[in-house]
């Protein structure tokens, strides 16, 4: 059994309630969980409690984990660390509750003062230009070969890392970075 089978079997066994399962994969993957609170906390104070609270945010990523998404997942428990860290970090921005009430004020027949703030011509045209680069990706994209645009597609899509992106397709780690460089120069080139 190799290090991935061992590893969802763990999954398995703690997201139908196994402690000893859960305990297996909290230690497993610690230097994951305090290798994201270090980077992520900047209050040395709270550090104990952070990682507390990682481990409890790596359980629930456990919880809901779906091994047929096809994501790995320590890739799917890392990004789940890492934006619940950032997310806390970021300042709380507060509106308070009369600017809210003074948004809502009827200005006229089913309209409020919200919706005449709304310029809808700056979406239309920001909609436009969003299809357009759209639109100009998906031509480019066409340019690669089915193997570099897989490539582009796991690391950039699935937010999967390189040594999976080679387990994956059963290549090399050389030969991915060879892709992915390919596959970059040919989107430069074509999006020019």
């Amino acid at each position: 059994m190799n290090h991935y089978e061992v590893l969802e079997a763990w999954i398995t066994q703690a997201r139908a309630g196994d402690q000893e399962a859960k305990l297996r994969l909290l230690t497993a993957y610690r230097p994951l969980i305090l290798s994201m609170v270090t980077r992520y906390v900047y209050d040395r104070d709270s550090l104990e409690d952070s990682i507390q609270e990682g481990s409890l945010i790596f359980l629930e990523a456990v919880k809901t984990y779906e091994p047929e998404s096809g994501v790995y997942f320590q890739t799917y428990a890392k990004k789940r660390l890492f934006y619940a860290f950032v997310q806390k970090a970021k300042p709380s921005r507060q509106v308070s509750a009369r600017a809210e009430l003074y948004l809502e004020i009827p200005t006229g027949e089913d309209t409020t003062l919200m919706d005449s703030l709304a310029d809808p011509a700056a979406d239309t045209g920001a909609r436009i230009l969003r299809a357009e680069e759209h639109a100009r990706l998906m031509k480019a994209l066409e340019t690669l070969t089915d193997a570099q645009r897989r490539v582009i597609d796991a690391y950039y899509v699935r937010g999967m890392d390189w040594a999976e992106i080679a387990s994956r397709e059963q290549v090399k780690l050389g030969t991915v970075c060879s892709r992915m460089a390919r596959a970059l120069k040919r989107l430069r080139e074509a999006l020019e």
